[in-house]
């Protein structure tokens, strides 16, 4: 932590305020002063009213867990009645499913602006299109909020060691919670600290649920979002380092087998396919432009389904603007085809496939904001390599992106998750060549990510 004195401002003197108890507005005025020395004076400290690394140290308690965040909850008055829906579904609130944009909002109100609310978060939820249709609040959030703001590290896992370790060294936490002790089907919740037998968390929809067993919390745990605090609340060369820095994030391993397949492919042998063992996922097209079904989408689906082989799928995108519509409209109504062809299927994610030289940025959000409300999994952007400065997309919006490159050579933008590599791959049981991707070294997120069940947050309702 910084030494901090009289005249000081920004993150680490909220820090400290929370620590105090008192007011957290970020400046160092007198009466953060006369706190400090009240304090200094209890704990035998020097009472000179500066904090540097010896009331720095008796403030943490030798711990370098984070501080802990305000506990903003979805039934405050405030709020509770604002609408949070994608849809005008005039029973959908903030009280009823915002736990997701709530739980955020603690950590936000915790490190950056006090002034945040939950419905400032819904709102922002809502507009970038991670509000599903039924479902509250889509995973993908989290990943945009840590984009929005000045976070130096997010990680998104299902490893409940990893979250502990994060925890101890100074993160806090979303967690998507299961069925149990916090929520009768699933429930988001901020995770502030963790001792050798309980998990503490603030419950946006409770003001009893505080803490729950170590060994009862991991069973109904799914999935961790977590964030490293701001620049400004680590060590610096002022003071000795109160906490060791969070570990390095694992290297995504580089994976390939990843095959799209539609039409051009013929007719499939999905037995062998799936006997070959050269195939980790398919991404399959469902249709392109307005409305049209590939010919051998239900039965590429279903024949890979059947084999056990998992499964996504994709949308060719003509969206230009026409004498009647424009081309935002026309991308949205072919999300709404992407959707209803697809959506029985269950697929890992739904992609948007942008090549055509009548796209632009704002047909490519829109398309990307659609399916996201429509759908309650993850969703991807695949950007032609040579048009991607051109389109202006706003990436933010895709949980992940694919960018094709032939002849051995990585494409230069980013982010780039998946890269289509080679266009003459060959797999047992599809004739002629086939396309191939894979997880490069750059990729955000490793094979068992994209191969995870569609992403879901169902938040109760009336607690």
């Amino acid at each position: 932590m910084n030494t901090i004195r009289k005249g000081s401002s920004g993150d680490s003197v909220k820090t400290l305020q929370r620590l105090l108890g008192i007011t957290a507005d970020g400046k160092f005025g007198k009466n953060t002063r006369a706190a400090v020395v009240a304090y200094q004076t209890a704990h035998g400290l020097a009472a000179d009213g500066i904090v540097g690394p010896a009331t720095w140290a008796v403030l943490l308690g030798g711990s370098v867990l984070g501080v802990r965040p305000p506990d903003n909850k979805q039934y405050d008055a405030r709020w509770a009645r604002v609408l949070y829906t994608a849809t005008g579904n005039k029973t959908q609130t903030i009280k009823s499913s915002g736990c997701g944009p709530t739980s955020m909002t603690d950590i936000v109100n915790a490190w950056f602006d006090t002034g945040v609310t939950p419905a400032d978060l819904c709102k922002l939820a809502v507009k970038g299109g991670y509000r599903t249709r039924n479902n509250g609040t889509a995973w993908g959030f989290f990943a945009y909020m840590s984009s929005r703001y000045d976070f130096p590290r997010f990680r998104s896992t299902a490893t409940h060691a990893e979250a502990i370790a994060a925890l101890a060294k100074g993160a806090l936490i979303v967690a998507s919670m299961g069925k149990g002790y916090w929520t009768k089907g699933g429930h988001f919740i901020c995770l502030w600290k963790c001792d050798q037998k309980y998990m503490y968390a603030c419950d946006p929809a409770s003001a009893t649920r505080k803490r729950q067993k170590l060994s009862d919390f991991r069973r109904q745990a799914k999935r961790y979002f977590i964030f490293w605090p701001p620049a400004d609340l680590g060590a610096s060369d002022e003071v000795p380092e109160v906490a060791e820095p969070a570990p390095a994030l694992p290297a995504v391993t580089v994976t390939n087998g990843i095959y799209d397949i539609s039409k051009w492919q013929g007719k499939v042998n999905w037995a062998k396919v799936a006997a070959s063992g050269l195939v980790k996922l398919v991404i399959i097209r469902a249709g392109y432009g307005q409305g049209t079904v590939d010919p051998r989408f239900v039965e590429n689906i279903e024949g890979a389904q059947a084999q056990g082989i998992p499964v996504a799928v994709y949308w060719y995108s003509y969206a230009k603007a026409t004498g009647r519509e424009s081309a935002v409209r026309r991308a949205q109504n072919e999300a709404d085809s992407f959707y209803r062809v697809t959506s029985k299927y269950s697929p890992r994610f739904w992609m948007m496939d942008a090549e055509e030289a009548c796209l632009n940025g704002d047909s490519i959000n829109a398309f990307l904001v659609r399916i996201r409300a429509l759908s309650d999994g993850k969703v991807g952007a695949y950007i032609a390599n040579h048009r991607f400065a051109s389109y202006k997309v706003d990436t933010s919006l895709a949980d992940f992106v694919m960018i094709p490159r032939g002849n051995n050579i990585q494409p230069t933008h980013r982010p780039l998750d998946l890269w289509q590599y080679s266009f003459g791959s060959r797999v047992p049981g599809i004739s002629g060549n086939v396309d191939q991707s894979k997880i490069p070294e750059c990729g955000r997120f490793p094979l068992e990510w994209f191969l995870a069940a569609p992403e879901k947050s169902v938040a109760d309702v009336g607690e």
